[in-house]
């Protein structure tokens, strides 16, 4: 997760973007301006009924 920008939009996406490149690393289909906290193995995302934990599995 480390060097991740992470952005949420109004359509209740959730992208990754690696910081240096700018390529989308992954989304997810939830999180409309929800806070997003990382630690190095995982990125927590409170949904719109949810908690979620992710992962980068590269």
């Amino acid at each position: 997760m480390a060097g991740n920008v992470y952005v949420a939009t109004l359509s209740r996406r959730t992208f990754a973007v690696d910081g240096r490149t700018g390529r989308r690393v992954w989304s997810f289909p939830d999180g409309q301006y929800s806070p997003l906290v990382a630690d190095a193995d995982h990125a927590y995302l409170i949904g719109t009924a949810r908690i979620f934990a992710l992962t980068d599995k590269r």
